[in-house]
This record gives C-alpha cells, structure tokens and sequence, in this order.
C-alpha cells in the first residue's frame, strides 16, 4: 500500500483547522493541524516533514508570510499553499515562495486540486 500524502495544516482557527482534518483525512490524506503558527514552525524544525502545507495568511504573532520563511529556514521543501480570504494577496504569495494559492472561501474540490498539483511536482 502506497504511504498517505502528508499534509499540514496551519491556521488561528482551529474549527477551520478540525474540518479540513476531517475532510482531508476522509480524502485519504494524513494530516497534522495546528491553530498557532508558531508552534507549527517549532514542530518543523523539530524535523515534521509534511508533503505540502496549507497556510492561513492572517494570524496573530506570525503571517502565512513569516510562517514561511521559518518553516523553510528550518530546512522545509515542502510546496505551500496560501489559504486566505484576502484576494488581492494571491500575486504576493506566488512571488513569496507559496506554489498556489486558494481563497476563502472556497469549494472543498478547488482545495484538494491545489494540494494535487502541489503533490504532482518533481
């Protein structure tokens, strides 16, 4: 049996964070979820290697931005995807390092092609 995908889910709503658990890990997906970026980042550092990460651009304490930056600072090669509700973001998140980006909000299946794209790169 081929490993799941593993994906991370970073976002300061933690309902959010909950249902994209219960909707991914249904999709057959492994999932680790956290309501607070920074720790998220130290759980990265400390070597979680996720497949792809979904990122919340507006958080306290850290932005998807500076969520970014660490998590690829503490050696992350992951793609990330910039999930957010502000739409004038997505040409400064593809600039930024992010592979795509999605708007909140959204349609579960516009979702899950963006983590499938991210996941079909060399």
């Amino acid at each position: 049996m081929d490993e799941l995908a593993h994906v991370l889910i970073v976002d300061d709503e933690a309902d959010f964070v909950a249902m994209m658990r219960v909707l991914l890990e249904r999709e057959r997906y492994r999932v680790s979820g956290y309501a607070s970026a920074p720790a998220a980042v130290r759980r990265v550092c400390d070597g979680l290697a996720p497949d792809v990460v979904l990122l919340d651009f507006q958080m306290p304490v850290l932005d998807g931005g500076e969520t970014l930056r660490r998590m690829r600072r503490c050696g992350l090669s992951s793609p990330a995807i910039l999930v957010s509700g502000t739409r004038d973001l997505r040409e400064q998140a593809l600039a930024n390092g992010f592979a795509d980006w999605v708007a909140k909000p959204f349609e579960f299946e516009t979702l899950l092609g963006a983590i499938g794209r991210c996941l079909a790169r060399p």
